[in-house]
């Protein structure tokens, strides 16, 4: 028999796959129930606040492996400001066709739909972005950026990245995370391009 740990995480990724494809106010908990195949009993067991609980935990799972993706992306172009940002632009792109370009931010989802009083809005949303922001403008300074310059470079970055997100979802396209990251090295004063294609998209 499947554990209750497991039907907590089957849960969880349905929640977020469903909130990032469908959104958050076109979810319901019964479909959430019933694409994870969790037991009634045990997801009330888990989630006893209901959707925004599951949201909010889902937005913790979601921003931490936003965080652990720049913090490996950081790592492996030391130095390198181009090089970690056309790779942050190229793993998005290749995350959305890879899905057939049908994935919203969390972030974006929840900023956007739910109601301001409920317990995954405020606070946690502006953590996830504060702390991607961070991390970017970390890894420019490591690169030789003063504080303040790295930090606007990083908050222009993080809107680059939504705005080719929303887009490459309508356009069905990776072609907005190209321009986007040309715009970002523009922004660095450095070169920085995709490849035309990051990954093929998934039917």
């Amino acid at each position: 028999m499947p554990r209750h740990t497991d039907s907590r995480a089957r849960a969880l990724a349905t929640a977020e796959h469903l909130f990032r494809t469908q959104g958050y106010a076109a979810t319901g908990l019964a479909q959430i129930i019933a694409e994870s195949g969790s037991p009634k009993g045990s997801f009330y067991f888990h989630f006893p606040g209901g959707k925004a609980q599951l949201a909010a935990e889902a937005l913790a799972v979601y921003a931490g492996r936003v965080d652990a993706l720049l913090r490996r992306l950081s790592a492996a172009h030391s130095g390198d400001a181009g090089g970690f940002v056309a790779a942050l632009f190229a793993a998005v792109a290749a995350e959305m066709a890879g899905a057939g370009f049908r994935l919203s931010c969390l972030v974006q989802i929840l900023a956007n739909e739910q109601p301001a009083g409920e317990a995954a809005s405020g606070k946690p949303l502006a953590a996830a972005s504060t702390s991607w922001i961070g991390l970017i403008a970390a890894h420019l300074e490591g690169c030789g950026m003063t504080s303040a310059v790295a930090r606007e470079a990083a908050i222009a970055i993080v809107t680059l990245l939504q705005g080719a997100r929303g887009l490459a979802r309508i356009e069905h396209s990776p072609q907005p995370f190209a321009v986007a990251a040309r715009l970002a090295g523009e922004v660095l004063r450095l070169p920085v391009s995709l490849p035309p294609e990051p990954v093929s998209a998934q039917a």
